[in-house]
């Protein structure tokens, strides 16, 4: 080992060394040109884990996995150590300072939870392991921090998703930018930068992540607020708190894009939920809480993406009873005791009609057609749904002809009685005829209030023809019914 710790002190210098708190008897360090054949990938998640790992709250034995050892770490002066047990990697972490720390892994890396083995292949699975144990990501305790214990000294540069340098010159640039890169962007920084912490009313160079945790950890006391995020139907979204000591925090407040909406907690009823109904856009939504132990408040973001919702609309349509001419038309949507909606009757692109169903309504529409094409819709337009949209049927009307039909009886050997029996014969006009050899022999009219009968005493054997006739508006070609009958 004191071969390994002198190869150590060769390739650093001596004040480096001193600066931080490791010793020959807590680290050891592989052969020089291992370096050269060992990935090590810059890691946030390492840095939040070690971090966690240091905290006397968490600890060793709160994680949800186990490392199977050995693994290989990277500190910040490009020196690869390789640990072999928990011991020695808490010895690692708790020897660390400002000028000697780890900040990277060398990937994959194998965990086991339960009786589960993980192979964490990169940064992806090690934040997903992380947030998987409930230990908050780099980003999570960064802006539970951020502007509320120190701020950083502008301009800093950060790398987007795609790698480029971005310009950030004030907080709310920083914010604006964090939104654009979305949820799971983490923010990554070019060192060095500058920080400043509040409750030194100083400035301190970072040269790292474990910089910016040292910051983190000096904040005030506060409650690590959280919440879930349930996307609901119809843009309907639920956010319900749901952090250690909820019931013990006297209040807090709910903000959506930094603007009050309400007060919760145990001192003023609440629920510990806030329920929206958002139109299609960007929102970021927040609890924000100041203790006594917390005077600068503290607060939990996440910010949400709605798109647009617009509902399937849909009806169904029939003749009305006793009318053919008439169709009656009900919505059958999800949504349509809830939103307002227009029913809307066109021929030839020409609107004819047009009804608005407010929530409430009955959800019927009759319309009396004539013969011909129409198109018949509903269409809505509501905050959720800006364009609007539309259902349509195609409704062919052919003419509204009545099925005429008729009975009979005998009521001697040459009197016949004739009654109408069919849909409608009270309300129309139409005609009796007889004929023979399509000769007509006699005719009368009826409907319309008439007695819908017709007796006729026939003179001579025979075949004869009896026939109902009528024309109207509604069947301009006119219907025919007849019946043979043989008088003998």
């Amino acid at each position: 080992m004191d071969r390994l710790i002198n190869r150590f002190i060769f390739f650093i210098s001596i004040g480096l060394l001193l600066q931080s708190c490791l010793s020959e008897d807590e680290l050891s360090f592989p052969p020089e040109e291992s370096s050269d054949t060992l990935q090590v990938v810059q890691s946030t998640g390492i840095v939040t884990l070690l971090n966690a790992l240091g905290d006397s709250i968490l600890g060793v034995n709160n994680l949800c996995f186990e490392f199977l050892f050995p693994i290989e770490l990277g500190f910040n002066n490009d020196i690869t150590i390789e640990v072999d047990d928990m011991a020695g990697l808490l010895e690692a972490v708790n020897s660390q300072s400002l000028g000697l720390n780890i900040d990277g892994i060398v990937f994959p890396v194998l965990v086991a939870q339960g009786s589960t083995l993980k192979n964490i292949e990169g940064e992806e699975d090690l934040l997903k392991l992380l947030t998987d144990c409930g230990i908050p990501s780099f980003k999570d305790d960064f802006h539970r921090f951020f502007t509320k214990c120190f701020d950083l000294v502008y301009p800093v540069s950060l790398l987007d998703q795609n790698g480029e340098t971005h310009t950030i010159d004030n907080a709310e640039q920083y914010f604006d930018f964090k939104i654009d890169q979305g949820f799971a962007y983490q923010p990554r920084f070019v060192f060095p930068l500058g920080a400043e912490v509040f409750s030194e009313d100083t400035i301190i160079s970072i040269d790292g992540y474990f910089g910016l945790y040292e910051i983190f950890n000096s904040c005030p006391d506060c409650p690590e607020l959280f919440f879930s995020t349930d996307a609901g139907y119809n843009n309907r979204y639920t956010f319900t708190v749901n952090f250690p000591g909820k019931h013990d925090l006297f209040s807090y407040d709910w903000y959506i894009n930094d603007d009050f909406v309400e007060t919760d907690g145990v001192g003023v009823d609440g629920d510990h939920m806030l329920k929206e109904t958002f139109p299609p856009g960007v929102y970021e939504i927040c609890v924000k809480a100041v203790t006594d132990k917390c005077q600068e408040g503290t607060y939990y973001c996440e910010v949400i993406e709605v798109e647009e919702f617009c509902p399937e609309l849909h009806f169904e349509f029939s003749h009305a009873v006793d009318t053919p001419s008439v169709f009656q038309f009900i919505a059958d949507f999800q949504l349509k005791d809830e939103i307002p909606y227009v029913w809307k009757v066109f021929q030839e692109d020409i609107l004819l009609y047009s009804e608005t169903e407010e929530p409430g309504g009955d959800n019927k529409m009759f319309f009396e057609f004539d013969t011909g094409a129409y198109e018949t819709c509903i269409f809505t337009e509501t905050d959720l749904c800006p364009e609007g949209v539309w259902y349509c049927e195609e409704i062919e009307v052919a003419d509204l002809c009545p099925q005429l039909f008729f009975e009979y009886e005998k009521l001697d050997s040459a009197t016949y009685q004739f009654f109408a029996e069919f849909e409608g014969m009270t309300e129309i006009p139409y005609l009796w005829a007889i004929y023979v050899n399509d000769d007509l022999i006699h005719s009368e009219e009826d409907g319309q209030g008439r007695d819908n009968l017709m007796e006729y005493q026939f003179h001579s054997p025979g075949v004869y023809e009896i026939c109902l006739h009528t024309e109207t508006d509604r069947c301009p070609e006119g219907a025919t019914y007849c019946e043979e009958l043989v008088i003998e």
